[in-house]
């Protein structure tokens, strides 16, 4: 399991703005009161392929074990395609380490498991994620039956992510 920081994110999706990369959701940290700004960077890796900009997250209503330390902590879902070509679902769960420091990080996250939603070809966009006062986390996606987008998006899916 890897652990990562968390910060306000920017999603680069146009070209309109040159010094950014188009299709990564982009962090900086401040550690001023919003003064100044680190480097922007790829909140999810720097990695060639990106991620595409409709990302849906949501604080669960449970906590969950931490793999590092064992201790129960607030767990965050993060739903996206796992491209930019807007193809294949999937669900990253992390649980959130807080500090109680003035200055720096006040929280970071360690990914505890990463579940497919849609096979590696399915088109998936426009995402939404809500957990149901019985405790069960659903995803409410946008697909095609075809896996083309010469056909486009088509069908609205629900889906009941797995505990």
């Amino acid at each position: 399991a890897r652990s990562q920081r968390f910060y306000p994110a920017y999603c680069a999706a146009s070209t309109d703005i040159p010094l950014l990369p188009v299709g990564k959701v982009l962090t900086a940290e401040s550690v001023d009161g919003g003064h100044s700004w680190s480097t922007l960077t790829s909140a999810f890796g720097d990695d060639d392929q990106g991620v595409a900009c409709q990302v849906s997250a949501l604080m669960l209503k449970q906590t969950i074990a931490s793999p590092t330390t064992g201790e129960q902590l607030p767990a965050l879902i993060v739903v996206s395609a796992d491209d930019r070509r807007r193809r294949h679902g999937i669900a990253h769960v992390a649980v959130v380490h807080r500090s109680s420091r003035t200055f720096g990080p006040r929280s970071e996250l360690e990914w505890v498991s990463h579940a497919d939603i849609t096979s590696p070809q399915t088109l998936f966009a426009y995402s939404s994620i809500a957990q149901l006062s019985d405790g069960r986390v659903l995803v409410l996606f946008e697909s095609s039956p075809t896996d083309s987008w010469a056909d486009g998006l088509q069908r609205m899916y629900l889906q009941e992510l797995a505990s």
